[in-house]
């Protein structure tokens, strides 16, 4: 709603309320007819302050947005004109992690409404020898490569797993997403529901900033500091940005714990709420995360040093870009490498300043293949809608 709109609605709520205090204070003995004509002057007054009220309301302001893209999954397949495949065969920046990026149809599908984002293992696909000997040339398998790694080649280079990773094609700037999901269950699977900007507006990442509306351990036994649940009942809820990745990186972060059962066990909803003043974050009717715009800026208010890259952006740089929408299971890496978490029964199985930590990992699956249980080892999505504010 617009700014005059408010002010609209304000004055008219103060106005009712005024017309209707004044009705009450002046009451006197009237005649039937007079008393009929105040009766339904107070009526009138009554739906106007209901209508004023309903339209000043945040469910009123979101009902406002346009909706950009609404994906309920029924059509018995994946929308290309909604969604687009990362492939690559993994991550330049996070080589710990044990999967690569595929679109092969095991790893992402649709039944019966619901989305699948599923990890499989590389040697179902490929065959037993591949991990060893292979040859994986990601562009002349499957056609494209982005956003890393596109040739791999024998043991510790060919990732063991093979995963899912789609990006919406819409992209808002301010707006809401929600997202109906149940989340992958099994040791060292990682669920994210996030966004990134289209464009490096600002620059390298984190300098355009980051919008993590959900990250999830699907561990299920997974402990923290003080024996804190870290595993498939808790979700993180951030915000990362930064002048540069080493000195100016901020990653701004709050945890929330379901209270019974777990993130896995039922969908849930997943949802951001990203204005020019703040972006909001959480789940079903619980708001795990706010942050406020700065008066002074981020990079201000966040003490970064050396050159401001937002200098040419709004009140709001980084976050007042266009951003897309991303859904995607990882295996292992970040952030199961914090010495603070530890698992149970078993600590994690690879070392992670070790060369041979994919090897590592892949010759403990008698350890974690065992709990991925199957499709209760993948995200399932039931819905995603975009809205631009």
């Amino acid at each position: 709603m617009a700014l005059k709109e408010l002010c609209v609605v304000a004055v008219l709520l103060a106005v009712c309320h005024a017309d209707r205090d004044r009705l009450q204070l002046n009451r006197v003995p009237v005649s039937t007819s007079q008393q009929q004509d105040e009766n339904n002057s107070e009526d009138a007054v009554e739906k106007a302050v209901a209508v004023a009220a309903r339209l000043s309301s945040p469910h009123y302001l979101r009902r406002r947005a346009t909706t950009v893209m609404m994906d309920e999954f029924n059509s018995g397949h994946i929308d290309m004109h909604k969604w687009k495949h990362t492939i690559n065969a993994g991550w330049w920046g996070n080589r710990h992690q044990a999967q690569m990026y595929t679109p092969e149809p095991v790893n992402t599908y649709v039944r019966n409404g619901v989305l699948y984002i599923r990890p499989t293992l590389t040697e179902d696909t490929f065959g037993e020898g591949f991990l060893r000997n292979g040859n994986l040339d990601v562009v002349g398998h499957w056609g494209s490569c982005d956003n890393g790694i596109c040739h791999a080649q024998g043991w510790n280079s060919i990732a063991p797993i093979m995963s899912g990773m789609l990006r919406s094609r819409a992209h808002i700037r301010f707006g809401r997403v929600e997202i109906v999901a149940k989340l992958a269950v099994g040791d060292w699977l990682y669920n994210a529901l996030w966004m990134m900007p289209i464009a490096n507006t600002y620059g390298n990442w984190p300098a355009s900033g980051e919008i993590d509306i959900m990250e999830n351990a699907g561990n299920r036994r997974l402990l923290g500091i003080n024996d804190h649940s870290a595993g498939i009942d808790m979700i993180l809820c951030s915000l990362v940005y930064g002048s540069d990745r080493q000195d100016n990186f901020r990653h701004e972060m709050k945890s929330y714990n379901i209270p019974h059962g777990t993130f896995g066990s039922a969908f849930h909803t997943f949802w951001v709420d990203w204005t020019e003043q703040h972006i909001t974050i959480g789940v079903d009717s619980h708001t795990v995360f706010t942050k406020n715009t700065p008066q002074q800026g981020y990079f201000s208010a966040s003490h970064q040093h050396g050159q401001n890259p937002w200098t040419h952006g709004g009140h709001s740089a980084p976050f007042d870009s266009q951003f897309n929408l991303i859904m995607n299971v990882h295996v292992a890496g970040n952030p199961f490498e914090n010495n603070n978490w530890h698992n149970h029964p078993y600590e994690r199985p690879w070392d992670p300043t070790s060369p041979d930590q994919m090897m590592q990992f892949w010759n403990a699956r008698h350890l974690w293949e065992p709990t991925w249980h199957g499709e209760t080892a993948a995200m399932q999505i039931r819905s995603v809608k975009m809205q631009q504010y």
